[in-house]
């Protein structure tokens, strides 16, 4: 999410390709969990959620492909009084305008109820989706640190420590739920890098696809595995349970973490030209209020009965998440109009 001088359109397509993703998991997500599991329209709100779910670590990839350069110098005092408070203060600004949204909706817009949503904001009960944001926030506070190690790294030192991240992040979290690693005990739980921290890691890991990228066979290699293991054990898992088993939805799966490595690679063999590559700079730079502003617009369209069960979620699920896209466009152009709001808050 942040701007350079000069762009890197690879970087810039990726962020497209992962904004667009975040619409349709979130378009989605009522398909599989308000419609019978193995059903036709299941299998398909599965298909596109599969599809799109390296979206998250897509942007966190990108993030350290740009942040971790050291050859972009990066001061403490603009990592903190431009990068951090830009981040925070739009967190703020964006979170309260949707508690705003949920007390009118429920009728309760009264200065008691305002000043307990706002205590509510402050101690980061806030909407859903900032989970992302909070992420961010953590890969900037290493950044000092991971811009030092990623400069000074050979590549081995840099593989080294990607596998213990892989390890302990991706590997070994789901691990655990399977036998005989359920029968592990004492501090073995506390192994895992939990989601959060794990974040870091994906930084690292898209600043070393930048130096080192994968082939293009290998590059289809890891999407095509990843996106069988994240599809067919969530299907299978689901079946069996008779609900949405979401493991490997995970941000850290194996399947979703072999996904995100396979499109981040196969971006940088795109060449991109006239209007595409237009569209391109378009949604990369606008990625930011649309992750901000979609679930606002996908509440409203809601309220109003347009939700992505209308129809085949074979075709609803993209259709729906284009209008969104669409409309958030729209917001960012509005907003984007005026300096001090497209500077501070998008």
């Amino acid at each position: 999410m942040s701007q350079t001088k000069e762009r890197n359109l690879t970087i810039d397509f990726i962020k497209a390709i992962a904004i667009f993703g975040v619409l349709v998991i979130h378009v989605g997500s009522g398909v599989l969990t308000q419609t019978q599991i193995g059903s036709f329209a299941w299998t398909s709100g599965l298909l596109w959620g599969a599809l799109v779910r390296g979206s998250v670590p897509l942007f966190l990839m990108a993030s350290g492909a740009i942040m971790l350069n050291a050859a972009k110098p990066l001061s403490l005092k603009k990592l903190y009084f431009h990068n951090i408070a830009r981040i925070v203060l739009a967190m703020l600004v964006w979170g309260f305008g949707y508690k705003l949204y949920h007390l009118v909706l429920a009728g309760q817009m009264n200065l008691s109820m305002i000043w307990y949503s706002l205590k509510r904001l402050l101690l980061f009960d806030q909407e859903f989706h900032f989970y992302y944001i909070h992420m961010i926030l953590i890969v900037y506070v290493f950044l000092p640190i991971t811009r030092l190690f990623a400069e000074k790294a050979d590549k081995k030192l840099l593989e080294y420590a990607l596998c213990i991240w892989g390890v302990f992040a991706v590997v070994y979290p789901m691990l655990r739920n399977f036998a005989p690693f359920t029968l592990l005990s004492g501090l073995t739980g506390q192994w895992a890098i939990n989601l959060t921290f794990a974040s870091v890691g994906y930084g690292l890991f898209g600043y070393y696809l930048t130096k080192y990228p994968f082939t293009f066979i290998k590059s289809v290699v890891c999407f095509l595995v990843g996106f069988i293991l994240t599809f067919g054990a969530t299907f299978i898992l689901s079946y069996q349970a008779g609900a949405l088993n979401e493991q490997f939805l995970q941000g850290t799966s194996p399947g979703v973490c072999l996904l995100a490595a396979g499109i981040f690679s196969l971006a940088s063999f795109v060449k991109a030209k006239g209007i595409f590559k237009k569209m391109i700079l378009c949604l990369s730079k606008a990625s930011f209020c649309i992750y901000l502003s979609h679930m606002f617009i996908l509440y409203i369209l809601e309220h109003f009965g347009i939700r992505a069960q209308l129809l085949p979620a074979l075709f609803s699920v993209p259709l729906l998440s284009v209008l969104v896209l669409l409309i958030c466009l729209f917001v960012y152009g509005v907003l984007s109009s005026i300096p001090v709001l497209k500077k501070w808050i998008i």
